[in-house]
């Protein structure tokens, strides 16, 4: 609990709680867990293994996090405004799938999402956490829009649906890769998901291009 590593970390950057330590020029907000001890104090969440992309949605507050697996299960976490305190279970679970029996994490919280390794239409290796869609295209209002860098797939599901302690599996989402298809170019590896003021999603690629879903 001493380490910033597999961590959400939290802090307030209008103050100095720190004013002799140049690398520390922040405050510790008062509703971090350990802001009056027991760990590093900056530690909001624990037990991420490898998180790749996080996004507040602005309608809700809500932030989600992609967290890559290890040998079975990609993930996406999600955390409520002021919910501080969540233990995503790693390195005991990946996923819901339990890795220590004997050490399970009886106080873990699980993922919203998880789909499982594999080259399929519903599976990946390494999850690119996305963004929930407020933009103008109706079809996809309030839709949490992510994708798997090494599959490629993308993939949506209606924010209304991830509930905490709740885990959606691969069968829940719906796959957009083909309706994603760009008039130039193709969407390769993805390393990220965007949103401008507007509400229009982007998606970025390995190459540098980067695409804006659009109505056909």
């Amino acid at each position: 609990m001493n380490s910033p590593l597999g961590k959400v970390l939290r802090i307030d950057v209008s103050a100095d709680d720190f004013p002799q330590d140049v690398a520390r020029d922040y405050r510790i907000p008062a509703g971090n867990p350990h802001a009056s001890g027991g760990g590093l104090p900056e530690i909001f969440a624990i037990g991420l293994r490898n998180p790749f992309r996080a996004s507040f949605d602005r309608a809700t507050g809500r932030l989600y996090i992609g967290d890559v697996g290890e040998n079975q299960r990609e993930e996406i976490d999600m955390i409520a405004p002021g919910d501080g305190g969540r233990n995503f279970g790693w390195v005991r679970m990946e996923g819901t799938l339990i890795l220590v029996p004997a050490e399970n994490a009886p106080n873990a919280t699980p993922p919203v999402i998880e789909y499982p390794h594999g080259a399929g239409p519903f599976e990946g290796n390494s999850v690119t956490g996305g963004v929930v869609y407020r933009g103008p295209v109706a079809a996809l209002a309030g839709h949490y829009i992510f994708g798997d860098f090494i599959s490629r797939n993308i993939w949506s599901v209606p924010a209304a649906n991830l509930v905490q302690g709740a885990t959606l599996g691969a069968g829940a989402l719906t796959r957009q890769t083909d309706a994603f298809l760009p008039d130039i170019g193709a969407i390769d590896q993805l390393v990220a998901f965007g949103a401008d003021d507007a509400g229009n999603v982007y998606i970025v690629d390995l190459d540098g291009e980067i695409f804006r879903l659009e109505s056909q």
